[in-house]
């Protein structure tokens, strides 16, 4: 163990002699950037704290019985896919990278499952800190002005560090902020612009679609920026549209593909089964109102069509590449407010993006008549959430034995689809 750790600050050290360059321009950032990074050490502390408290909660425990057979050598879905929670037999039905992460972490340091929750607030603090990035780009190529992109960018990953969804993640050991930072990644990728950044782009969907699948519906999103970019015409549009098409679809599927690999030849039916296929036959309870009024089988077909009918509508909306984050927000809101398995935790996903949105208008965050709209949507989905956690942290898993579980569900598909219609307003009145 000892060799592995001088191993790994061996490779860290030739990584920062041959980046010099690089690491000065790091230093000269954090020097502009103090104050900023001193927010993100505190909320860095705060969430360390916050995942202390100790919740029994079988989703995290499974994670860390997984991640600890990973440190121990064995694999995820040929050698083990789940475990016993009492005499329930629980399944670890997600694609790979999270666990693989942590078992890493655990084969490194030891097995404590406190670890996790270490590498979900570092997560969560990153993820500040790109929103911080993202919206500071945005803004400063409106305005021109440095003063109000730092301000608004400041104020902007603050809300996003106090959001309720944010500090559950790691309260309770949920790994979806981890799918977030990908997420946030290609969008980081998009508005810059680089040569490969659509490759960039593609990549960071296939790694957060190998954390948890609902990233690839962002495929969709890139897409359709891609084809409304307005500066090119005629044959360089064509071109460069074609180019980018292709490098975002291979870059995507060459990274499942590449992740994929080893468990597709080891143990190709588990594998599918647990990772990927499960998902689309799931028949267990959610917040979603479907599950009080309908039955399983009505259900297959009905949401995944709803889904494709409202993300095929963003590759006809003609808007500029600067509508990126919009259209995210649009496309995660309108698959979590029509999927029939949905928690209230999967709403991580959209934070980060829907703080963006919220911070990047022109009026400013509080004079914003928009801002306002999704902000009471979000606040009641939030309200909705949490109502129905009430009973469901409390150890009642019997959906239909508490008012309060149907309530929460009422309340919370009011503000998904007040949330999902304001943004797709949003876009469409541009």
């Amino acid at each position: 163990m000892n060799l592995q750790r001088i191993y790994f600050l061996h490779v860290l050290h030739r990584i920062y002699k041959g980046h010099k360059g690089s690491v000065s321009s790091v230093k000269k950032f954090a020097k502009e950037e103090k104050k900023f990074i001193i927010i993100l050490i505190i909320f860095f502390v705060f969430e360390c704290a916050i995942g202390s408290i100790q919740l029994d909660m079988f989703d995290f425990n499974s994670h860390m019985s997984a991640a600890k057979n990973i440190a121990l050598g064995k694999m995820l879905y040929r050698d083990h896919h789940g475990f016993y929670y009492g005499d329930q037999w629980v399944d670890y039905p997600y694609p790979p990278i999270y666990l693989y992460v942590v078992g890493g972490i655990f084969y490194l340091f030891g097995y404590n499952p406190y670890y996790a929750k270490v590498f979900l607030s570092l997560v969560n603090t990153v993820n500040a800190f790109l929103i911080y990035l993202i919206l500071r780009t945005v803004i400063l190529r409106r305005e021109k002005k440095r003063e109000n992109e730092r301000r608004t960018a400041y104020l902007v990953s603050i809300l996003y560090m106090l959001d309720p969804t944010t500090n559950a993640a790691v309260y309770a050991g949920n790994f979806d902020s981890f799918a977030l930072l990908f997420i946030l990644s290609a969008i980081y990728f998009y508005i810059h612009e680089w040569k490969w950044s659509a490759v960039f782009v593609g990549v960071s969907i296939g790694l957060g679609t190998m954390v948890k699948l609902f990233p690839i519906i962002l495929v969709m999103v890139f897409l359709a920026g891609y084809y409304s970019k307005k500066e090119d015409t005629g044959s360089k549009k064509i071109k460069n549209l074609t180019k980018n098409i292709a490098l975002l679809i291979l870059s995507t599927a060459l990274t499942i593909l590449a992740i994929s690999l080893p468990f597709l030849y080891a143990c190709p039916n588990e594998y599918l089964e647990y990772a990927l296929l499960y998902h689309f036959r799931r028949e267990t309870t959610s917040i979603s109102l479907a599950y009080y009024f309908l039955d399983y089988d009505s259900l297959f077909f009905l949401p995944m069509t709803m889904q494709i009918c409202a993300l095929s509508i963003l590759l006809f909306v003609k808007e500029s590449d600067k509508q990126i984050i919009p259209m995210s927000v649009y496309a995660l809101s309108s698959f979590l407010t029509f999927s029939r398995v949905t928690y209230p935790k999967y709403w991580t996903l959209i934070s980060g993006p829907l703080w963006l949105e919220i911070g990047k208008s022109q009026e400013g965050i509080v004079n914003n008549r928009k801002n306002y709209l999704l902000l009471f949507s979000y606040a009641i989905l939030l309200l909705g959430c949490g109502i129905w956690d009430i009973p469901y942290l409390n150890g009642n898993y019997d959906f239909k034995s508490d008012i309060l579980f149907f309530v929460g569900a009422g309340i919370y598909a009011a503000g998904a689809l007040s949330l999902t219609f304001f943004t797709f307003r949003s876009l469409s009145n541009r």
